[in-house]
């Protein structure tokens, strides 16, 4: 077990087969395939909260469709919205 029990690269790891993820401080996120190809991250803000939505938007670009527990967006106590990726920012080769 890399992180703790539920958490989203334990969760990650226990869901593809032959993928490793690590989170570190900072919002730091790494998640590597046996391929060879790399995922990298940092949150801007140094939090974690949007990291579900990401990895599964980054997976999928590579051909690996995952789905996590959905980030809520809350607002006068109800739920408003949720975080999502909208994009990809870059995809190096």
């Amino acid at each position: 077990m890399v992180s703790g029990a539920g958490r989203l690269p334990t969760v990650a790891m226990q869901k593809v087969n032959g993928l490793f993820v690590k989170d570190g401080a900072e919002g730091v996120m790494v998640a590597g395939l046996e391929s060879g190809e790399t995922i990298v991250w940092k949150m801007s803000d140094g939090s974690q909260r949007g990291a579900g939505a990401l990895l599964s938007a980054a997976l999928e670009h590579l051909g690996i469709a995952i789905e996590f527990e959905r980030e809520n967006v809350m607002g006068g106590g109800q739920v408003v919205g949720e975080i999502r990726a909208s994009k990809l920012v870059r995809y190096v080769e």
